[in-house]
Order: C-alpha cells, then structure tokens, then sequence
C-alpha cells in the first residue's frame, strides 16, 4: 500500500511543459513552442510563462482561451497572466490536438496543443 508521500508524488506533475509568450518586434504576438504537448500517464502540466518586459502585478501579460472547437484538455479553459498553470489534463490519452487563442491587448494568436498517452 503506498503511503500519502508516495501518493502525492504520484499524482505531482512530473514536467513543467512551458510555453513562452512574447511579442515580436512588430508588435504580434509570438509563442514557443508553436505547438505543445502533454503527455496524460506522466502527469504533465502547461505553464505559460510571459517574456514582455512590463510590470506583471499592475498590467496583464495575456489570456489563453480554450473554447475554440473542441474545448480545453484542462479543467478549466481559461488562462489568465504570467506563470498561469494548467493543472493535469482531463481528456482522454490521445494523441488529441486543441486549438486555443492566446491574447495579449489587442492582438491574437491561435496556436495549438496537445495531450498523448
């Protein structure tokens, strides 16, 4: 029988898979990767991670928004500021992609993610 440290560790998320949102020198928005990827048996997690240079507690970095097509891999679907996370995906193990829009003031960016067994 495991006990509650081995149960906790298990149930942690064993990788941090970080999405880093920034903005090019024309002002659009730019993600990398382009295209993430969780994989559901390792208890992987998404942080979105803002590079702007800006004050993070008083202006927003961004929103990312799930409600595109076929909904969030998460349990929630919306995203909001610097180092916002996840949490375990919630869908089945794929592979299975999601469309999600990531938006910083006035621009928009539709990038994609996804989760695998």
């Amino acid at each position: 029988m495991a006990t509650a440290s081995q149960a906790n560790a298990q149930e942690a998320p064993r990788e941090q898979v970080v999405v880093l949102i920034d903005l090019d020198q024309n002002g659009k928005i730019v993600v990398h990767p382009k295209k993430f990827w969780v994989h559901k048996s390792e208890n992987d997690e998404v942080e979105w991670v803002c590079l702007r240079k800006h004050n993070h507690e008083s202006d927003p970095c961004f929103t990312v928004d799930f409600s595109k097509n076929n909904g969030s891999p998460f349990s929630k679907s919306t995203f909001k500021n610097d180092r916002a996370r996840s949490g375990l995906p919630v869908v089945g193990a794929g592979p299975t992609e999601f469309e999600y829009t990531v938006t910083v003031g006035t621009e928009t960016l539709d990038p994609g993610g996804g989760v695998k067994g």
